[in-house]
């Protein structure tokens, strides 16, 4: 009968793997994960020195948030040791995890039958040194699903890039992650056809001290291929955007109706927060997106005046809903939403349907959570809806304010106005529902 196994403590897998060495034909399934104890590298020793013809998962992923820096520099040592995978060895292995080993280049050989990669820090020996030699060993996985590749592109020992015009395509591939200095991704996914995949995750790791503010904007654009490439087309297909603004790592989320792409900025040291620089970021890799829906998280007040929105919302006219849940005024960014776009050059003459109309001419809903209520924000609104209709843009189907005030003394008073103003804003969509809490 098979085995499945799945240690949860090292110290289990180092008494239990010496007793299973005799039935170690049996064993189907192996798994030992968080291995972050000094146990480790005898764990892996004992592990790889097993033959195990009828195991088709193998998982020893070290956990890198106990004790091991996420950052891109090549460990000396790598806690796990050598791995020498063969098909010899694993005739039937179909799923890899490993995190912290040192590949042989005979592993390339069991690699043609993997359904699942994950590669965490591990590097390669011999020949196995370039992009170009990571390239032809993906090549020969005609069935990968899955491919997980983190600070395995910054630990190739050759950084010469592959040569411009190789590009592998692996037909089957469902979902990828990298994580790794953004050049190098990007690099990477110059060289990867991937038209059909269904999970996209890039993580761009900044490890180097870049002063208490990272450049999130270029950071952002140099992780992946220019969205105009014949690389990603997702992108042309995207239909819709979250900026996830928060203090530690900035990210954004686009869909398409059978694609999800995630980017994400880590610093190991500095906060990230930036939500200009997210909202610039959404608005260059997405700009021949066809978005209709945009959802934005984050510290409101980081955006002054109404030009960052006002340039954001301007190449999105086919936005129809639009979210917006965090802290800070939105009064800039409702004033910008009665402006009309700011073109410049050969954008200038595009985009005939909106002409001098306001941004965002198909918009339908509205809907703010947490943001904050502050005076003349319901006139700014009134005064908004007044201009699109003046304009002949079909009124708003729905607009859901939800509020939040910083002072106990003024929610009587955001009450008061809002209540006042109700009726008129009302009149100018389809359903306004608003409410306003306290978070003093």
């Amino acid at each position: 009968m098979p085995l499945e196994l799945v240690f949860t403590r090292t110290a289990y897998a180092n008494v239990a793997l010496p007793i299973l060495v005799a039935e170690s034909l049996r064993i189907r399934s192996l798994t030992v994960p968080d291995m972050n104890t000094p146990q480790f590298a005898q764990t892996a020793l004992t592990v790889l020195e097993l033959d195990l013809p009828a195991a088709v998962e193998l998982d020893m992923l070290y956990d890198h948030s106990s004790g091991l820096n996420y950052s891109a520099s090549r460990p000396e040592s790598p806690p796990g040791g050598h791995a020498k995978i063969t098909s010899e060895r694993y005739p039937s292995l179909r799923i890899i995890r490993l995190s912290n080993f040192i590949l042989h280049s005979a592993s390339a050989s069991i690699y043609p039958q993997l359904e699942r990669l994950d590669l965490r820090f591990c590097s390669f020996d011999g020949h196995l040194t370039s992009l170009n030699n990571l390239l032809d060993v993906l090549a020969g996985c005609p069935n990968l699903v899955e491919l997980q590749l983190h600070f395995v592109l910054s630990m190739l020992v050759d950084g010469s890039p592959a040569p411009e015009t190789r590009t592998i395509a692996p037909s089957k591939l469902q979902k990828l992650v990298l994580r790794d200095v953004p050049t190098l991704t990007r690099r990477f996914l110059s060289h990867v056809s991937i038209p059909t995949i269904t999970t996209l995750r890039v993580t761009g790791a900044i490890n180097h001290p870049a002063g208490p503010l990272v450049d999130v904007y270029n950071t952002f654009i140099s992780m992946v291929p220019l969205p105009n490439s014949r690389h990603l087309p997702i992108f042309s297909s995207l239909t819709k955007g979250t900026i996830q603004n928060w203090q530690e790592s900035p990210r954004l989320q686009m869909r398409s109706p059978t694609t999800k792409l995630t980017l994400k900025v880590l610093h190991d040291t500095y906060q990230c927060s930036d939500l200009p620089a997210c909202l610039a970021a959404l608005r260059t890799l997405c700009a021949q997106s066809p978005l209709t829906t945009l959802d934005i998280h984050g510290e409101f007040d980081e955006v002054k005046g109404t030009l960052p929105w006002l340039e954001l919302f301007g190449v999105f006219s086919s936005l129809e809903t639009l979210y917006v849940t965090g802290k800070g005024s939105i009064l800039s960014m409702v004033c910008a939403l009665g402006l009309t776009p700011v073109r410049t050059g050969a954008d200038a003459d595009t985009d005939a349907e909106s002409d001098d109309k306001p941004v965002c001419p198909r918009l339908r809903m509205l809907d703010t959570t947490y943001v904050y209520w502050e005076r003349g924000l319901a006139e700014t609104i009134i005064g908004v809806l007044r201009l699109r209709s003046s304009y002949g843009l079909p009124q708003l189907e729905k607009l859901d304010m939800g509020l939040t005030c910083t002072d106990e003394g003024e929610v009587d008073e955001g009450d008061k106005t809002m209540e006042r103003y109700a009726a008129e804003i009302s009149s100018h969509v389809g359903r306004f529902d608003w409410g306003i809490d306290g978070s003093y």
